[in-house]
């Protein structure tokens, strides 16, 4: 039973982070586009390409 309710709560994770339920609440849908844009920024500034420090950028990834 329990293996049960932990399968659940992973298949309702996984719908709760698709764009069209996030999009019923706008601030859930801007925190879900900023975590995903830092997340881009980081890499790049990882790999060189953005002169940023990669490491707070990372924080804010987290933290969004």
């Amino acid at each position: 039973m329990k293996n049960n309710n932990w399968a659940y709560a992973r298949q309702a994770t996984w719908r709760k982070l698709h764009p069209k339920i996030q999009a019923e609440n706008p601030v859930m849908l801007l925190v879900y586009i900023a975590a995903i844009l830092a997340t881009l920024i980081w890499l790049a500034s990882l790999f060189g390409v953005r002169e940023d420090r990669a490491a707070y950028i990372l924080t804010v990834a987290v933290i969004l």
